[in-house]
Parts: C-alpha cells; structure tokens; sequence
C-alpha cells in the first residue's frame, strides 16, 4: 500500500501534500531535490522539539536499516554527511509517527487558526460595511451593503 502513496506523494510533490497538522504517513525523501529535502528538515525539527517519542520509524537511508537518535546531529544523518557545501544524495524512507500529546496540540492549533481566519473575514467585512455604507449608516443600508460585500466575496474566491 506504500508504493502507492509514495507514488502519489511524488507526483505531486510531497511539499503539497504535508501538513504539520498532520504528519503520519510514509515518506520516501530524494534529499537532492529541494521539496523533498524541504519536508525532511521540518520533520526533523519536529522530531527533535518531541524527544520523549521516536517519531522517525522504520528509518532507512539509501534502503539501508538504520536506528538514529533524533537529536542535533540527526539532520546530518538523514542527509548521509555530504561534504560542505554539497547537495545530499540519499534517499530516506520511514514512517513518520506523532505521540498523542502532539496529536492534541496540533489539533487545538488548527482550531485556533480557523477560529482566527473566521474573526479576520468579519473584521474585514465590517470594514468594508462602514467604508461603503458609512460609519452612521442605518442598520438597513449595512445589512444591504452586507449583502454586495459578501457577494464580491464570493466571487473573488471562486475565480482564485
């Protein structure tokens, strides 16, 4: 089921298809490419801020087994210790895991984001309501101007 996604992941571009969110899946890293070495570095930085779980699991670097402590030198590691300088050219495969606690954290920082994306389109519509309508307006003529706002909205949304 692996090569599938793998598969999947690599058409298009595993930069696209990561979230911090949510990082469980299986992973086949080419670190020579910049995408890939890209995703690599941030699950290493995760790995390394949650040293109480191994998150990297069934690490093999260029198909090779191998069991690396998830500290300061583990970047070195993935990327096969290129010479200065030097683009790396090994090929890292693993599952990537989260420990529960994260799983919790992460999902509260998604809620707040939405939650704030929510109160940043009100305050923006509500600034768009007095700058059209005006500051002293009636209620009827905001909830008009509401109303034209709120399509110009949309439609800017559907033609990203």
């Amino acid at each position: 089921p692996h090569e599938y996604q793998i598969l999947l992941c690599q058409r298009l571009g595993y930069t696209n298809v990561f979230s911090l969110h949510r990082p469980e899946i299986h992973y086949r890293l080419e670190m020579w490419k910049d995408d890939d070495r890209e995703v690599a570095w941030r699950l290493s930085k995760l790995a390394i801020r949650n040293p109480e779980f191994q998150n990297f699991q069934n690490l093999k670097i260029d198909d090779n087994p191998i069991i690396v402590q998830e500290n300061n030198k583990f970047w070195l590691a993935l990327c096969g210790y290129p010479p200065s300088g030097q683009t790396p050219q090994t090929v890292i495969e693993f599952d990537f895991k989260i420990s529960e606690k994260y799983k919790r954290k992460a999902a509260v920082q998604s809620i707040q984001s939405w939650w704030r994306r929510v109160i940043t389109v009100r305050k923006f519509m509500e600034n768009e309501l007095d700058t059209l309508a005006g500051k002293h307006a009636a209620p009827e003529t905001k909830k008009a101007t509401f109303k034209q706002v709120a399509k110009i909205a949309i439609l800017c949304r559907i033609k990203r």
